[in-house]
C-alpha cells in the first residue's frame, strides 16, 4: 500500500450468504491503515439472517 484507504458503505441491508471475514490484509500494511465506516447520514447493516416470508396470522 502507497497510501490509507477508507471504504465507505452505503446504507442498506447486505446480506451475506457465507461469513464475512477480514483478515491482516484488510487492516493496511506498510505502516497504512484501511478505515471501515458508514458513508456519512447512512446506515449500512451487514447481516447473515436468512430473509423469510412474512405469515399473516390473525392473532
Amino acid at each position: 500500500m502507497t497510501g490509507d484507504i477508507v471504504v465507505s458503505l452505503t446504507g442498506g441491508t447486505y446480506r451475506l450468504s457465507a461469513t464475512f471475514q477480514l483478515g491482516p490484509r484488510d487492516s493496511g500494511q506498510n505502516g497504512h491503515t484501511v478505515l471501515w465506516q458508514a458513508a456519512p447520514g447512512q446506515t449500512p447493516v451487514i447481516s447473515g439472517a436468512t430473509q423469510t416470508e412474512q405469515l399473516n396470522r390473525p392473532w
